[in-house]
């Protein structure tokens, strides 16, 4: 049985909507059925498409029972080489969303983190894929421990649970932007933009960071190349539009659009509010919605007419809406993801990064 539903999900693109709903279905009779590896291996087919097409939460829900699931089976002897190294790609996955998630404590990433730092010593692994992840989950912490982490990675040679070069570079490039030195990131990020280097998703996501970059400069009235800019978000637009590629990237492009070109900010917002919606990942609800905020704020008039599906929130016949309702109804969103995750943070990183783009607003 579960061998054809195997071959019906091999047959569906990775991230379709299709595909998900039938690995959640599947992992729902894998686990009546009760047997290890139809629960284990599903599972980590979903954390997969989760973490890059979806937005992590199937991979933050799913994988503390694969966890428990492998140990469970190797207390019994019934696990072996290729099962341990699944299990640490999928936990390596995992790390990457809880970032965004305020649900996420401090206290519970952080115990993740070190459980897969054991786990990584335990099986024979080296920390540089420790210290890839640390450097993530504290860029909006603790900048000391993300340049600790900068450091140790840099020193660690790659292994078999390393990330791609392309993944890597992309990394480092984040770093230098997350610091402000973007002659450095450009450095590094050559060979991806240059597509000499490549994977599924890099150099796509690469591009998103340096257009998330160069919104904060024009927003802080810094002078950029224009050109070039309009450049980048293309690069990931495009594909992000056509293939679901790096789907956080919708709310980058929607800030860049709304600051840059008014006529292709109302399609992409008419094009992605229903992902707004829909998504659950915080910190790309949060980015969408400060696009939104800016888009709605450039509109000279008290209300606006677009054609909407009657499923949009204010919804109307007459498709005219309140932009000053939208403006609150958007920012509202954006204040509330920043203050929760700034209060998980222990910074205010993303309530610096809201007033910078909008504003304050007084409902």
């Amino acid at each position: 049985m579960f061998s054809e539903y195997a071959d019906q999900i091999k047959k569906l693109p990775e991230g379709s909507e299709a595909r998900m709903a039938l690995l959640r279905t599947v992992i729902k009779k894998a686990d009546e059925d009760g047997s290890f590896y139809p629960r284990f291996y599903f599972r980590k087919a979903l954390v997969h498409d989760s973490v890059f097409y979806d937005d992590y939460m199937d991979a933050l829900r799913e994988f503390p029972t694969m966890l428990q699931l492998f140990d469970e089976e190797a207390a019994k002897g019934g696990t072996d080489g290729e099962d341990t190294g699944e299990l640490m790609w999928a936990f390596k996955w995992m790390l990457s969303g809880c970032e965004h998630y305020y649900q996420v404590t401090r206290a519970q990433f952080e115990g993740f983190l070190e459980e897969y730092k054991k786990r990584c010593i335990q099986y024979g692994y080296n920390l540089r894929t420790y210290y890839t992840e640390s450097m993530k989950l504290y860029r909006h912490v603790d900048r000391m421990m993300e340049d600790k982490a900068y450091y140790e990675y840099k020193k660690t040679w790659r292994d078999s649970l390393s990330d791609c070069v392309a993944c890597d570079r992309d990394s480092e490039v984040k770093y230098f932007l997350m610091h402000g030195d973007l002659e450095k990131a450009l450095e590094v990020a050559e060979p991806l933009l240059a597509r000499r280097l490549t994977c599924g998703e890099v150099p796509e996501v690469t591009y998103q960071a340096l257009t998330q970059y160069a919104c904060e400069e024009m927003a802080k009235g810094n002078p950029v190349d224009e050109e070039e800019v309009k450049k980048w978000c293309e690069c990931f637009a495009h594909p992000l539009r056509y293939r679901n590629i790096a789907i956080e990237g919708f709310g980058i492009a929607m800030i860049y659009y709304a600051m840059t070109n008014p006529s292709k900010a109302l399609t992409w917002y008419k094009r992605y509010w229903t992902t707004f919606e829909s998504m659950r990942n915080p910190t790309y609800k949060f980015y969408f919605a400060i696009g939104a905020v800016l888009f709605f704020q450039k509109r000279s008039k008290e209300t606006y007419k677009m054609q909407l599906a009657s499923n949009f929130p204010f919804y109307n016949e007459e498709n005219v809406y309140n932009v000053k309702q939208l403006i609150q109804y958007y920012y509202d969103f954006a204040k509330d993801y920043a203050t929760k995750l700034d209060a998980r943070n222990g910074t205010s990183d993303f309530v610096d990064e809201l007033n910078l783009f909008c504003g304050t607003i007084e409902a």
